[in-house]
């Protein structure tokens, strides 16, 4: 079977005040199988780890778990034209609902004809 290479990402997080926050972050995600390198910063958390063992979502939740908090990046900014695409898809939403168009459904009233 073909292994996966290593990933590294970068967990940004609220600033780690205090050095036993961070040793408690170190320990909890150095008992996590697959991570292979391991670094606990001030304000990020740099993990090298296996994907076939481990994913992004259960180291983040660790962190979380240790007293950690995942700084939440500000969403981007809503241009006029994304303004206008929101409201369109946000008006179908509410005329045709969720469902996928069928044409042999579309103008009918419930009732066979």
């Amino acid at each position: 079977m073909e292994e996966l290479s290593a990933r590294t990402e970068v967990f940004r997080v609220e600033p780690l005040g205090s050095a036993e926050m961070r040793r408690r972050i170190r320990a909890a995600l150095s008992a996590v199988p697959g991570i292979e390198h391991l670094s606990v910063e001030l304000d990020e958390v740099r993990a090298t780890y296996r994907p076939e063992l481990v994913s992004s979502g259960m180291i983040r939740k660790e962190i979380e778990r240790s007293g950690g908090s995942i700084r939440r990046e500000p969403e981007e900014r809503r241009g006029p034209l994304r303004r206008l695409l929101d409201r369109l898809a946000a008006s179908n939403a509410q005329t045709f609902g969720s469902a996928r168009p069928d044409c042999c459904s579309l103008n009918r009233n419930g009732h066979s004809e």
